[in-house]
């Protein structure tokens, strides 16, 4: 029910002028309340709303309805063909599903909506340069408040904040170093805006945030998140020319304590992920013969790129599986029945035909989208980052560029990447980029109606 009244909330907010707080509601429908709200009262599940995103669909359904002409930016189209081609791609790869594979209707719209939300961008087009300004402060106030809630599960033992698709599991541990998996969703973009002197993005308490929300990348114990966050951090400081000698022996010599503190308060967690990487270069040589692994040897690095290669070389056997993978299907399918794999999560027959999972995101995208489909999105980012690169001196493109990187590093060992609420942020930056495109030329209106004041 509160999903509903923050849907009918933002439509208000939208059509009134207030543009900016009717995206920042969207983010918080996208992200089920920032993860600070119980996902089964954000649902409504007699609608058809079964995740929190969906009302995001909803509201983009009651706009096409009122104004269909938001959609019509004809300048966005036509520069950004890549998005063209993979809609395009996505309404034949429906078709193929259904009409070809004769997967479930209900199935195959349930996996096509979770590709569709890069229609933000055209709800994002009215927003004016303070209505960016504002939607970050409310991005980092919130994500903040998460990350407060985040450090303080391991202490109190227990879940705070929601997983976005559903509610916590039972997966609270024992000690200060227990693990949870609930992560704010939006650290890193957080983080980046927070990166910046107080006179360019006005947020207050700033450093007092700033701590919060590295203490809880460092608690995630996520390996691959918090060498993407460092990464980035020395690109920030490369972009901005405040990367000079002495200070890059300086950062250097800092990064290195961080990560062996981090490294003996996570259990060693880095040094293993280390050993791991030398250990699969003896696992790739089975490759071709996945039968002869035995999943309980796999350490969780060769696992997920045992698990990677054998759906690359499932669907890169037929040409029409590169094309369109097995469609849009997922492991409640009927038809996923009849798949057989090596690698993966046995289901209660003992039989592996496991496609979606949170290991890898290019696992479960080379079997939904095909290698063609897998392409297409890769490039929808790499476009992205082209774009945001030219104009590198702003620093709301600055964020994008990072938030695109840390998005790619952390895809190899989690599908964070391939979430709805991921790509609505990403949505978000790329409209900033095309806001600022139209104003240089004066000429070009991207939204063809007047929305917000």
């Amino acid at each position: 029910m509160i999903g509903l009244f923050c849907c009918l909330a933002a439509i208000y907010c939208y059509f009134s002028g207030r543009t900016g707080l009717a995206v920042f509601v969207l983010l918080l429908l996208a992200t089920a309340g920032f993860q600070m709200i119980p996902v089964q009262w954000m649902v409504m599940k007699p609608l058809g709303v079964t995740k929190s995103y969906d009302w995001v669909l909803l509201f983009t359904g009651a706009i096409l309805v009122i104004r269909p002409r938001v959609f019509a930016a004809v300048f966005v189209w036509k520069h950004f063909k890549v998005l063209a081609l993979y809609c395009l791609f996505l309404v034949v790869l429906l078709g193929y599903s259904i009409f070809v594979k004769e997967i479930e209707v209900s199935v195959a719209l349930r996996v096509f909506r979770n590709f569709l939300f890069f229609i933000t961008l055209f709800l994002f087009l009215p927003l004016r340069p303070a209505d960016f300004g504002k939607t970050a402060q409310f991005i980092v106030y919130a994500t903040s408040i998460a990350s407060v809630l985040y450090c303080l599960q391991p202490l109190l033992h227990t879940g705070l904040l929601n997983k976005v698709i559903s509610d916590l599991d039972e997966d609270s541990g024992q000690d200060i170093t227990s693990r949870f998996y609930n992560v704010p969703v939006f650290v890193c973009p957080a983080l980046f805006f927070l990166w910046f002197p107080a006179e360019t993005f006005r947020i207050r308490f700033r450093y007092i945030q700033l701590g919060i929300n590295v203490l809880a990348v460092l608690l995630t114990q996520h390996r691959n998140l918090i060498i993407a966050v460092l990464f980035c951090f020395f690109g920030y400081l490369i972009l901005n020319n405040k990367l000079r000698l002495g200070n890059a022996v300086v950062y250097c010599v800092l990064s290195v304590f961080i990560l062996i503190g981090a490294d003996n308060f996570l259990d060693k967690r880095l040094s293993k992920g280390l050993d791991d990487l030398g250990h699969t270069t003896s696992v790739s040589r089975q490759a071709g013969q996945f039968q002869a692994v035995s999943l309980s040897d796999l350490s969780t690095t060769e696992f997920r790129k045992m698990l990677f290669m054998e759906r690359l070389n499932f669907v890169s056997r037929n040409e029409t599986r590169a094309l369109f993978g097995i469609g849009l299907m997922t492991d409640d399918s009927k038809k996923a029945r009849s798949l057989r794999f090596y690698i993966g999560a046995p289901d209660e027959d003992g039989n592996i035909s496991q496609i979606a999972n949170i290991d890898i995101a290019w696992a479960s995208m080379l079997l939904q989208l095909g290698i063609a489909g897998s392409l297409l999105f890769i490039f929808l980012h790499l476009y992205l980052l082209k774009v945001f690169f030219s104009r590198r001196h702003d620093p709301y493109m600055q964020t994008g560029i990072f938030y695109i990187v840390s998005l790619f590093i952390s895809s190899l060992y989690g599908s964070v990447i391939a979430m709805p609420y991921t790509m609505c942020m990403t949505m978000l930056f790329a409209a900033y980029y095309f806001q600022t495109m139209a104003i240089r030329r004066k000429s070009i209106q991207l939204c063809p109606v007047s929305i917000s004041r």
